[in-house]
């Protein structure tokens, strides 16, 4: 389960610190290489039994295994199958038709590892810089960073994270913490950067439980003005405060979300936003979304956002958008065919958007045997007498085998391959 890298990649990261795009080198822990692995704690029920009996595990309604058990203590483990909170019953019925429930409550949590499992990346190589604008621009010093998880015990996992070039040294840790079976997961972390001779620090925490119909997020960063990571010495400063929450609900009417964000930055002026985001499932596996945001740090800082998508078949898929804001309104029709990844062939996509702004796009995409390629036209028109822009693009990408002492062309491999 290890991938190497060389030429330009992105630094590995945890959830309180920022990746970096670099030229260079980077060794990491690749879980997707074996697909079938799961990185999660499984989850464990024990019982104990009289007679020989047959035990049925069912999680939120849903059987998920039956096993033989002999009589006397037994222990089951589970592959998650959710991600929040859920309910477990363990259905125990002997040889003699006799059956009894017990019920268990249970918390799973991608943001976990199982106990005794690492995950981690190292990166050596240069930043790259001015990247879709510029080529072959890197800076001049070389840096070095490290991420790494570790699965304490299926309710404890360990996050530390380092990063180092000329003048500045970081370096930083946490944890995440399954609070019970119940009550969620919470998580935090401290860092500390040295930056030609100034110190700053970081903390962080925040606080998430989900289950089928009720999901909250809470969470918090604080920052010294004189805090630094690589990203920061090219210009990326990071806020000096970000506050977040998210309370989102399931419904019979659709999927309803309310969030807050706010960012204080040492010299820009500060910022918050409010949204309110809804959607709901149509028929005929359609789709209706519905975004509204509000600056509020601005009078006139409002904006929604409204689209609607239905597949007309396997690979066809329509969708319509209406979007407005301070200064534009505009609505965008699109119909496009997705390329069958596993057969290969043809796929197209068109669009086209009215309004303050009016805009055309045109695509179509080949995959082959041996690769795939990409061709089209964006054309742009901006309002109040703004010259059109046309743009035209093409990309092609495919990859070389090594096997058996010869090279053969094929489709492009990312990860693993059969």
């Amino acid at each position: 389960m290890l991938s190497l890298t060389v030429g330009d990649t992105i630094t590995g990261s945890v959830s309180w610190s920022r990746a970096t795009r670099i030229g260079g080198i980077r060794l990491s822990r690749n879980f997707s290489l074996q697909p079938y692995r799961i990185t999660a704690p499984l989850a464990s029920f024990a019982g104990e039994a009289a007679l020989p009996s047959t035990v049925d595990l069912l999680i939120n309604g849903l059987k998920q295994s039956s096993q033989q058990v002999q009589p006397g203590q037994f222990q089951i483990d589970s592959a998650p199958t959710l991600s929040g909170m859920g309910q477990a019953q363990l259905v125990i019925t002997d040889l003699n038709g006799q059956r009894r429930v017990v019920s268990f409550s249970l918390y799973g949590s991608p943001q976990l590892l199982q106990a005794g499992l690492a995950d981690w990346s190292l990166e050596a190589g240069m930043v790259r810089r001015k990247f879709g604008q510029e080529s072959f621009s890197y800076a001049d010093d070389p840096m070095f960073s490290a991420s790494g998880r570790y699965g304490l015990s299926d309710s404890t996992t360990l996050e530390a994270h380092a990063e180092s070039t000329q003048g500045l040294q970081l370096a930083g840790a946490g944890g995440v913490w399954l609070l019970g079976r119940r009550a969620g997961v919470f998580s935090a972390s401290a860092a500390a950067s040295r930056y030609h001779g100034l110190a700053g620090n970081q903390l962080g925490g925040s606080y998430q439980w989900n289950s089928s119909l009720f999901n909250l997020f809470l969470g918090s960063t604080r920052r010294d003005a004189d805090f630094r990571d690589v990203a920061s010495l090219e210009g990326a400063l990071p806020p000096r405060r970000t506050d977040q929450a998210f309370v989102g609900m399931n419904s019979p009417l659709g999927q309803w979300g309310v969030s807050y964000v706010a960012q204080r930055y040492t010299e820009n002026d500060p910022s918050r936003f409010a949204s309110l985001s809804w959607s709901r499932q149509l028929p005929r596996h359609g789709s209706l979304n519905l975004n509204v945001s509000r600056d509020l740090e601005r009078e006139d800082g409002y904006n929604a956002f409204l689209s609607w998508s239905m597949p007309l078949d396997r690979y066809i898929t329509t969708s319509a958008s209406a979007r407005h804001s301070r200064n534009t309104q505009s609505i965008t029709a699109e119909v496009s065919r997705s390329v069958p990844s596993d057969l290969g062939g043809w796929g197209w996509r068109a669009e086209s958007t009215l309004g303050d702004n009016t805009s055309g796009r045109a695509q179509v995409t080949r995959l082959g045997r041996f690769g795939q390629w990409t061709a089209g036209v964006d054309h742009w028109r901006g309002g109040d007498g703004a010259d059109s822009i046309t743009t035209t693009y093409a990309t092609a990408n495919g990859g070389l085998l090594l096997m058996g002492g010869h090279f053969h062309a094929m489709r492009r491999v990312d990860d693993a391959f059969a």
